[in-house]
């Protein structure tokens, strides 16, 4: 099938490319997204992990010095903190119950572009 078919049976519009791509799988992994694939986003309990990482590292810095431990070589400290509020409900919990969990707050996206502000603000400067 073609992407031009796929926009008129949906009512969709094409907003850049070509209609005439020969769509040969679709997928929901951006990593394994590859030419002739139709990349969807499903909304909803998929997050991508740097996004809850964004907010986690936020929390675990509040207690645990990071960046002084990892310059030490040091990371006891670091799985400590990881395993008292990740690592030990492995998969009984929901990745978004966890995560709320282990931040005591809600997720919050503004952590994640914080971070992609600040690193590629530095690498483009």
């Amino acid at each position: 099938m073609d992407l031009r078919r796929l926009i008129r049976d949906t009512g969709c519009r094409l907003l850049r490319g070509d209609a005439l791509t020969e769509i040969t799988c679709v997928c929901c992994d951006s990593r394994s997204a590859e030419p002739g694939a139709l990349f969807v986003c499903l909304p909803g309990r998929h997050t991508d992990g740097s996004a809850y990482a964004a907010q986690l590292f936020s929390k675990m810095k509040e207690t645990v010095d990071v960046d002084g431990d990892v310059a030490r070589g040091d990371l006891s400290r670091v799985n400590e903190w990881l395993r008292a509020r990740i690592w030990q409900y492995g998969s009984l919990r929901e990745p978004g119950t966890l995560m709320e969990a282990a931040f005591e707050a809600p997720f919050d996206p503004s952590y994640y572009v914080r971070y992609l502000k600040e690193k590629y603000e530095a690498l483009y400067r």
